[in-house]
């Protein structure tokens, strides 16, 4: 009887742990999928951030060119 007992719980313990192990194969799955996302991301917001600053640095240009065009209609009307 305490022989059959423990065998139960051995299956018992057996049967959780493989679950247990599945889980965690499961768990560290997504842990890979989640840090490649966010490697993406990464990648994206540094684009991003490179594209902002040349957005920047063409709309001062385009100030600037604006500005010498509104001088150059100013003197020749003038």
């Amino acid at each position: 009887m305490l022989n059959e007992t423990n065998q139960n719980l051995k299956k018992e313990l057996q049967s959780l742990i493989f679950d247990l192990e599945e889980k965690l194969k499961e768990q560290q799955k997504i842990e890979g999928s989640l840090r490649s996302e966010v490697e993406t991301l990464k990648v994206e917001v540094a684009e991003k951030s490179t594209l902002q600053s040349q957005l920047e640095e063409i709309e001062g240009k385009l100030a600037q060119a604006e500005s010498r065009l509104n001088e150059e209609v100013s003197a020749e009307s003038s």
